[in-house]
């Protein structure tokens, strides 16, 4: 599946994504449904807002690192999806800095 077709899918919630369908690729399967069951979002709604963040935010090394990841597999929707997610637990999870 590419990933503008998952998009559409997810902006629509026509389909429900799967956390488990992700876990070959999810690194954070257990931070993704802490955060989920925090912020009560749907896996959709924190997907989408996810990709919004990378897209905006994310380093030069995060696109590289990406777009490697995307050669080396054949489901490029499925890893990318995964990727970003992985990257938005990690700064969501992140300790809180005390001054």
């Amino acid at each position: 599946m590419l990933l503008g077709d998952l998009l559409r899918q997810m902006r629509a919630a026509a389909v429900a994504v799967d956390a488990a369908a992700l876990a070959p690729d999810l690194h954070n399967a257990a931070k993704l449904e802490a955060v989920l069951r925090e912020t009560r979002e749907s896996l959709a709604d924190y997907a989408v807002r996810a990709l919004h963040r990378f897209s905006a935010t994310a380093s030069h090394e995060d696109w590289l690192d990406l777009m490697a990841a995307l050669q080396r597999h054949d489901d490029p929707g499925r890893v990318c999806l995964a990727r970003v997610l992985d990257w938005s637990l990690a700064r969501d999870c992140r300790p809180p800095v005390h001054s």
